[in-house]
């Protein structure tokens, strides 16, 4: 049986680690994950370095690898990539369902147009309460608006009742692109159920990503 270590809290001289946002085969440099937009966050760099020790071990080379991780699409709803059009990137994380789920999606980006709410959970918001200075702008929907209006008014975020997407998207697109800092993120990362407005997250997720594309127009991928 042959053990490998696989770790992005350290560098390994023996393993596969990652450390600065770069992907080692012990302890030597094979890519930069920083630049792979569809793969953000540590959570998706342990993946990928997890991914990379089995290829690896079946057989397969650095460069098929490597190439195999730039092309790799994302997956749907899962801090979807939907475009990046004009300095404005529209994400789609409609399977974060509870706030520890919509941390980890908030602590990879900023400044943030946040689409969240729906059907609340025990918990509420306060696994996200450390990130909301990433927080330019929040837009609540479904039946944690007034809660979570509330909640994050306290934390003196700017906040917009939309009640629904449509509103809600309209709403953070026009933000987003007046927004003069040249990179900027309209997130749908509800941190709650889907089941008071759509039958599920998928159609929630895929609700958002037509409003988006109906809002980009000619300007979509």
């Amino acid at each position: 049986q042959h053990i490998i270590t696989v770790t992005v809290q350290e560098k390994l001289d023996h393993g596969i680690s990652v450390s600065g946002g770069w992907l080692l085969e012990d302890g030597i440099a094979v890519m930069d994950l920083r630049i792979i937009q569809r793969l953000p966050g540590v959570h998706n760099w342990q993946n990928v370095a997890a991914a990379y020790a089995v290829c690896r071990q079946l057989g397969l080379g650095q460069m098929d690898i490597i190439n195999a991780v730039h092309r790799f699409p994302g997956l749907a709803h899962r801090q979807e990539l939907i475009s990046d059009a004009g300095g404005v990137a529209y994400v789609n994380d409609s399977k974060a369902t509870n706030d520890d789920a919509a941390a980890t999606a908030l602590v990879c980006y900023d400044p943030i147009y946040w689409i969240l709410g729906g059907k609340p959970k025990s918990g509420g918001l306060q696994k996200v309460t450390p990130l909301l200075s990433r927080i330019a702008k929040a837009y609540v929907i479904g039946e944690a608006s007034d809660a979570f209006a509330d909640y994050l008014s306290h934390h003196n975020i700017s906040v917009v009742k939309s009640g629904s997407m449509d509103q809600a998207v309209a709403t953070a697109h026009r933000d987003a692109v007046a927004d003069p800092r040249p990179q900027k993120t309209v997130l749908l990362s509800p941190a709650c159920a889907s089941f008071d407005q759509y039958n599920n997250f998928e159609e929630r997720g895929d609700h958002f990503r037509q409003l988006v594309l109906a809002q980009l127009g000619a300007n979509a991928p």
